[in-house]
């Protein structure tokens, strides 16, 4: 299985965090956060696709062309149009099952494998439940927890909400559709691939270990 992890941008929530370092490369308890994700890849990664763009050559030159015996491949996103927009930047290189992941988010090693574990006609996503108040892009899932629909405004309240975490397994037929434009003009992926929800399965997973980086406050 081929993994993207998407690490093209900038973190400026970061504020002078990232004047010089790509935030991906930022450490949490000694290592990168790429690091933390690279460490817990299931067994049956076969290539790593790292979606570029600031600073990437301190990325390139940091792991070179592989990681534990991984080969790396480095796909540039010149442009910062989403993260559909950046999937879709590698579909030259992808056949299969392949896993999406965030470059600046923390995930547990179980859930991928989780994620992974799918039928071959089959999608997943990972979610972080959460009933607590509004969320863009929550996600909400059916009576044999399968993808329903993705709620994309804040001014959309579900009694369920569950919130993207980023991680997902799918294949080239998501390539199939045109990607979705949000009102920012960027292109988004859960959005894009719940465009298939009425077709296909994707199965919904849930998890409480996910940890997402967002400021200097998250890695303190």
């Amino acid at each position: 299985m081929k993994i993207i992890i998407l690490a093209a941008g900038k973190g400026t929530r970061m504020n002078n965090l990232t004047d010089d370092i790509p935030k991906p490369l930022l450490t949490y308890e000694g290592k990168t956060l790429l690091e933390h994700k690279f460490d817990i890849l299931p067994s049956s990664t076969t290539e790593i696709i790292l979606v570029i763009g600031y600073l990437r050559d301190t990325i390139r030159d940091y792991f070179g062309d592989s990681y534990n015996s991984i080969p790396i491949r480095y796909v540039v996103q010149n442009e910062m149009r989403g993260t559909a927009d950046a999937l879709w930047h590698c579909q030259d290189f992808l056949e299969g099952h392949f896993m999406v992941l965030m470059g600046d988010d923390l995930y547990n090693k179980n859930d991928l494998l989780r994620i992974s574990s799918i039928a071959s006609d089959e999608w997943s996503v990972l979610v972080s439940p959460d009933t607590t108040g509004i969320k863009v892009g929550s996600m909400v899932k059916d009576s044999e927890d399968n993808l329903e629909q993705i709620y994309n405004g804040p001014e959309r309240v579900s009694l369920y909400n569950n919130t993207y975490t980023g991680a997902c397994v799918l294949t080239p037929e998501v390539f199939t559709k045109p990607m979705f434009e949000l009102s920012s003009g960027e292109f988004g992926l859960p959005q894009s691939f719940t465009q298939f929800a009425e077709e296909k399965a994707i199965k919904v997973f849930e998890t409480d270990s996910w940890t997402r980086i967002t400021s200097p406050e998250d890695l303190k």
